[in-house]
C-alpha cells in the first residue's frame, strides 16, 4: 500500500509542493530525505519511501482464468528473477468463477514457458481488492469501464496493459480474450501479455 496520493500539484512559485490529504508538502524538502521517492501512476502521484513500502499491481480480466492469469504468473516470476521485493502482485475478475482454476490451454502454454500457474484460482474483484491495489491494470477497454461504473474513485488508478509498449495505439489498445479460439490465439495472448509485462517491468 502506498502511504500518500495527490493529484495536486504546484510548481510555482519555487519550492514546488503537493497536497496530499490536507498536508502540504515541501517536494524539495522531501526528496533531499533519505530513501523518498516520487512515483506517478497512472493520473495519480505517489510519495513513498522505498525502505518500507511495497507496491501492489492488481491484473484483471472477465474470468480471471486466462489473461490475467497469465499476466500475474509472468509479472510475479520476473519479480522473483529480479530480486524485486518492494512490488506484490494479484489478478482478479470481473465475473464470479466460483474460485476456478485457470483455463487448460493458458496453463498449458503457461508451463511450457516456465511457468508454474497449478495453484491459480479465479478470484472476483471486490472493492477491498481494489482499495488495496497501488496500481489497477486491465486487457481491454471495456474492462475499465466496468470498473470505473462501479468503483470509480477507482479510475485514477486504472491503466490498459497494453498502453506499457512502445508505439502504442490506443485504436488497438485491447489484449483479446483466446478462449473458445485456436491454441494459436492463445499464443498470441500470451505474447501481447509477456511483451507487455517486460514494457511495464522497466517502467518501475
Amino acid at each position: 500500500m502506498c502511504i500518500e496520493k495527490s493529484i495536486k500539484f504546484c510548481f510555482y512559485p519555487f519550492p514546488p509542493y503537493a497536497f496530499f490529504g490536507k498536508s502540504k508538502v515541501n517536494l524539495t524538502e522531501f526528496l533531499l530525505q533519505p530513501g523518498n521517492v516520487l512515483l506517478n501512476v497512472g493520473q495519480m502521484w505517489y510519495r513513498y519511501n522505498t525502505k518500507r513500502w511495497i507496491m501492489h499491481i492488481l491484473f484483471i480480466c472477465t474470468a480471471n482464468i486466462i489473461r490475467s492469469f497469465m499476466a500475474e504468473t509472468i509479472f510475479r516470476e520476473k519479480l522473483r528473477r529480479n530480486g524485486r521485493k518492494d512490488i506484490s502482485v494479484s489478478s482478479a475478475a470481473l465475473i464470479d468463477m466460483k474460485g476456478a482454476a485457470a483455463d487448460p490451454i493458458a496453463a498449458r502454454i503457461v508451463l511450457e514457458n516456465g511457468l508454474d500457474g497449478t495453484a491459480h484460482r479465479s478470484r472476483l474483484l471486490t472493492g477491498e481488492a481494489l482499495s488495496g491495489a497501488d496500481l489497477i491494470v486491465v486487457m481491454e477497454k471495456r474492462h475499465r469501464d466496468l470498473i470505473v461504473r462501479d468503483y470509480p474513485e477507482g479510475e485514477p488508478k486504472i491503466r490498459l496493459l497494453k498502453s506499457y509498449l512502445k508505439g502504442y495505439n490506443e485504436t488497438d489498445g485491447d489484449i483479446r480474450d483466446p478462449r473458445g479460439l485456436s491454441v494459436y490465439h492463445y499464443r498470441l495472448c500470451f505474447s501481447e501479455i509477456y511483451l507487455a509485462v517486460e514494457a511495464m517491468l522497466g517502467a518501475f
